[in-house]
């Protein structure tokens, strides 16, 4: 009876891949007890398996006990008139994949050919209050890492990080 339990819980995570245009980047995203992410290029880890969430003002947790309700993967290819850039608009190009979860949210995932990103969104008419997020970057093994240091005292975040890097 136990074993049989056991069976259906792991039968209840689902597995989704997302690759980039160029195929290198490669998103495996696993919905169940949690919701986690990992992400390869050309084969090799890059982040192992780490979780994401948000858990809402009225108590609801995104990423807790997920059960996806539908999915959606598409191409995407468009210019973006970029109004404060170096310059007026740019192309971007991904693939995407929705996962509609109970409740009303989803996750969406894009995969370009320079790295990664999702977002969650809500088809819920009511205020929706964020108290948490859980965004976990897992790297695995010991990873080489630059940390620069900002010369503005006043505001740290103020300026391109064009600095020395240690």
């Amino acid at each position: 009876m136990l074993l049989c339990g056991a069976t259906a819980l792991n039968a209840a995570e689902k597995h989704y891949t997302l690759t980039s245009p160029d195929g290198r980047i490669a998103v495996e995203i696993q919905a169940g007890e949690s919701l986690t992410y990992s992400v390869s290029h050309d084969g090799k880890t890059i982040l192992t398996e780490s979780e994401i969430g948000l858990v809402l003002g009225d108590g609801t947790q995104i990423g807790k006990a997920v059960r996806i309700t539908s999915k959606k993967q598409k191409h995407i290819d468009e210019i973006v008139n970029a109004v404060l850039y170096r310059q007026k608009s740019f192309n971007t190009k991904a693939n995407e994949l929705i996962l509609n979860m109970k409740g009303g949210f989803s996750v969406i995932f894009r995969a370009y050919d320079e790295g990664v990103a999702y977002r969650f969104a809500t088809t819920r008419k009511d205020e929706t209050v964020i108290v948490s997020e859980t965004a976990e970057f897992n790297f695995g093994q010991d990873r080489l890492a630059w940390l620069p240091y900002s010369t503005n005292e006043k505001n740290e975040v103020a300026m391109a990080f064009q600095n020395i890097y240690d």
